[in-house]
């Protein structure tokens, strides 16, 4: 299996957002399920918007047109705290962000991953103090 271009992912986000996205409710952004995919989840289509809009991307960026068939990885259905678990099983949580990264955002007040969204450029990174570093970045 051929692995996904970040720079794939990214490209299509900005297109789709442009062309199919740009002056629609954020209710209209992302279809229940990508066209194409199945789920076994019956409640795969409650997902939020955020995550739904990841898995559309993320879908049609790595499908097989003679395969008819995609390589996303992500299962349907997660939610943002859903997804980091996931993400945490497969190793695949890093501290340092890079473009075509999915990026998941903590709540204050709990533990729990309450959004996430696609991280489209690194601008650089500074320091708040000597123990907080941040990441500057385009979503």
């Amino acid at each position: 299996m051929a692995r996904l271009s970040p720079q794939v992912l990214v490209q299509l986000a900005r297109r789709t957002v442009e062309q199919e996205f740009k002056w629609k409710h954020t209710a209209e952004h992302a279809p229940p399920i990508p066209d194409g995919a199945e789920a076994d989840d019956p409640t795969a289509a409650l997902a939020p918007l955020d995550v739904r809009l990841l898995q559309q991307l993320g879908f049609r960026a790595s499908y097989d047109e003679l395969a008819q068939t995609s390589a996303w990885p992500l299962p349907l259905g997660m939610s943002p705290h859903e997804l980091a678990l996931f993400g945490a099983d497969c190793g695949m949580l890093s501290e340092r962000p890079e473009s075509g990264d999915i990026f998941l955002q903590r709540s204050f007040r709990g533990k729990d991953y309450i959004h996430a969204g696609l991280v489209m450029t690194v601008n650089g990174y500074g320091c708040l103090d000597e123990h907080t570093v941040y990441d500057e970045t385009a979503t």
